[in-house]
């Protein structure tokens, strides 16, 4: 058996998130939190300046009169995507690496995510309810646990067979995995455990990490649709999270669509 903190905390030698992404999450966990303090935060980061700006003005924000300042660009785009734009410009070399023991090339796993985090930001369209902003974070990270399973196998003694590694690879809980590194970088609990169950989120210890998982397996199943290689994540939706949600099959197909469309500007905005 393996030790999976031990592999988790080998992967957090990653670069560490910044201090904007840990600040805007920190400032949105909090029950008393104001639009100023995230303003503030941002307007120190010129780069999530520039990105936040151009997401405003983008069709998938629903542009129609250009947008030039932070506080504008804020109210636009929402708390929720402002935080998977922020942790996504953290993240971006590392999701972007190539997993070739999982049969990851260059930026699947990048554009797997960030069509999570875009089909997340549409479910309230197609849902009857918002999902809560953490969400946003946990979409964005939900398979950073892959990461974890690359380093720790590729790390394996010389002469290890490639049937051994990719044996040990397939059987490590990757969403575990990712749920101990997002506590790592002491993310709330929400987000560990709307990471760690979001293959299952039945299984989550209380409501609001079930509620976070519920998203982010709607969200994950509708970046594995539109296209990518993430097949060794075949997340099935079950049935009781589209019972909370009341997302039927047509709203999901409508989700699907919507997030394609408009899932290469989004990407755009990062280059």
């Amino acid at each position: 058996m393996h030790d999976l903190a031990q592999i988790a905390r080998g992967a957090t030698e990653m670069e560490a998130l910044p201090g904007t992404a840990l600040r805007l999450t920190s400032i949105i966990s909090t029950d008393d939190w104001m639009i100023a303090d995230i303003v503030d935060t941002i307007r120190h980061d010129l780069t999530l300046t520039g990105r936040l700006i151009r997401l405003a003005n983008s069709a998938a924000s629903g542009a129609i009169a250009e947008i030039s300042n932070v506080d504008d660009a804020v109210m636009r785009v929402g708390t929720g995507p402002l935080l998977s734009l922020a942790l996504g410009a953290a993240m971006q070399g590392e999701l972007s690496r190539a997993v070739p023991i999982l049969g990851l090339d260059e930026n699947d796993l990048w554009r797997h995510s960030v069509a999570a985090a875009l089909a997340l930001s549409k479910t309230a369209e197609h849902c009857d309810q918002a999902p809560p902003a953490e969400a946003f974070v946990a979409a964005l990270l939900h398979d950073v646990g892959f990461l974890a399973v690359d380093r720790f196998v590729t790390s394996a003694p010389e002469g290890t067979s490639a049937h051994a590694m990719r044996f040990t690879a397939h059987q490590l809980d990757h969403a575990l995995l990712g749920g101990m590194i997002a506590a790592e970088w002491s993310l709330s609990d929400s987000v560990q455990q709307g990471i760690a169950h979001h293959d299952a989120p039945d299984d989550a210890p209380d409501p609001e990490g079930a509620k976070v998982a519920d998203f982010v397996a709607v969200a994950d199943c509708v970046a594995q649709r539109i296209g990518g290689k993430l097949e060794i994540d075949a997340n099935k939706l079950q049935r009781s999270t589209t019972t909370r949600l009341n997302l039927t099959r047509s709203r999901f197909t409508a989700l699907c669509e919507s997030t394609a469309a408009s899932l290469d500007e989004v990407l755009a905005i990062y280059s």
